[in-house]
């Protein structure tokens, strides 16, 4: 038997599956472009998540981690 539970937050969203014993959380999200919005938006993700529980995160992140490497176009667009 699969039992599914979902939460939608902003432009994310968030089903625990259990299938047996085993529950499991995919997310998708897609994250806000600008800085100022981007960690109250991450940590609201993380509280929708639930401790032990796996996770399977997948979306559109809308940050880099190094700018010289993943960017082209404004040296001065803001990054991780």
């Amino acid at each position: 038997m699969m039992r599914t539970k979902s939460s939608i937050l902003l432009t994310s969203v968030v089903i625990t599956i259990k299938t047996g014993l085993h529950p499991i959380q995919l997310a998708n999200i897609y994250g806000p472009n600008k800085t100022n919005k981007r960690e109250p938006f991450f940590a609201q993700v993380l509280k929708s998540l639930k401790p032990n529980i796996d996770v399977v995160l997948a979306g559109d992140f809308n940050m880099v981690l190094d700018a010289s490497l993943d960017r082209t176009g404004n040296p001065h667009s803001d990054h991780v």
